[in-house]
Parts: structure tokens; sequence; C-alpha cells
């Protein structure tokens, strides 16, 4: 099981939690395979994942069906990632779109500014791996006040997170959060391994 995918599904989880909707997620992903590739933005929030974190909390669905959930949500992520890192995300080749008609002269594309395509812009959770082999988590800001800042680095026996929100809004509490997303992932890893830790 991809550990980055794992995580992903564990900051969904986690901001289900608290907040009780699904967040628009954004994922850096490296195009450096590409010439003068950047990033793009893996869209770490599904359908799949959505089904895993509404059913996590219910009494009336299996331990074994919600194991079969994550792991598909955590499957369906990877394959995103592969997607992303490939070229085939949507998000650059929107902007792209953009600039061009910019430089161009031409007017901005109806798809740009529908209310959906909006909110599909407007990140609730801003997240991204960066892994070193020392002990070391960089911190960035969200971009948006209704939103989280969220990097780790996961490491071969834990991982480093930092949370960071802006203090314009105070329901997006980093600490809260923390304990949220602290919860989250145990409870999924006592999908797999057992519920020693019940939370």
């Amino acid at each position: 099981m991809s550990p980055d995918s794992f995580i992903q599904i564990g900051l969904e989880f986690a901001y289900w939690r608290i907040h009780k909707q699904p967040p628009a997620t954004s994922e850096g992903a490296s195009l450096r395979q590409f010439r003068v590739g950047r990033t793009d933005t893996i869209r770490s929030c599904s359908v799949l994942s959505q089904a895993f974190v509404e059913a996590k909390d219910e009494a009336n669905v299996t331990n074994s069906e919600k194991a079969k959930l994550l792991s598909e949500a955590v499957a369906a992520h990877r394959q995103y990632i592969n997607e992303a890192v490939s070229g085939q995300g949507i998000d650059r080749h929107l902007l792209g779109l953009r600039l061009a008609a910019i430089e161009s002269g031409l007017p901005e594309s109806s798809l740009l500014k529908q209310d959906a395509y909006k909110r599909a812009m407007h990140f609730n959770l801003t997240t991204s791996q960066v892994s070193t082999k020392v002990n070391l988590c960089i911190v960035f800001s969200p971009p948006v006040s209704n939103s989280y800042g969220v990097c780790y680095n996961p490491k071969s026996d834990n991982v480093l997170i930092t949370v960071s929100t802006l203090v314009s809004n105070c329901d997006y509490d980093p600490v809260k959060y923390c304990e949220a997303l602290f919860k989250s992932l145990r409870n999924m890893r006592d999908l797999f391994v057992g519920d020693s830790a019940k939370l």
C-alpha cells in the first residue's frame, strides 16, 4: 500500500471528521520527467476516498468492508498520482489554456468562469510530501483562509507532519486538525493490524 496515498486518505479523513464535507485537495506532483517540467496538482479527494471516510465511523459497516473501501481509495489515489506525474493531470493543461489566451489577446474560456471550476480551485487542503532522510519537515501557508497547509515527511518508522492555518479563520485550528489526523491514521492502521489502540 502506497504510504503517500495512505497518508493522503488520512488527511481527507481528518478533514471530514472536523468539517463534515469533502475537501478540495491539492497535492503537489513533480513533472521533472518532462523538459522544463515543474509541477501539477494531484486532486486527492475522490469518489472512492469519500466512500471510505463516510463509512469509517458507521457502526453498521464491518471492519472488513471498511478495509476494502480504504484499499480501493488508496489504489485510486495511487493511479491518479501516476496519471498526474505522466502529464495526464488537468490543472496545468487548464492553466496553459488560460495563459495562452491571455498572451494571444483572446477572451478567457467560459469553462474557467464556471462556479464549479472556481470551487475546484479553492483548495481546503494544500498538501505536499517532502521526503528527506533527516528529521526535517517544511511549513507552508495555506492559500485561502478556510484551508490547511500540510507538509509531511514519511520515515521508516514515523511520519513528520506540519500543519498551518491562517489565524483569520478560527474554524481551521491546526491543533484540532492534528488531533483528528492522529486519530484518523491510527484508526486506518487498526483496520489492518487490529484495534490495539482504540480511539
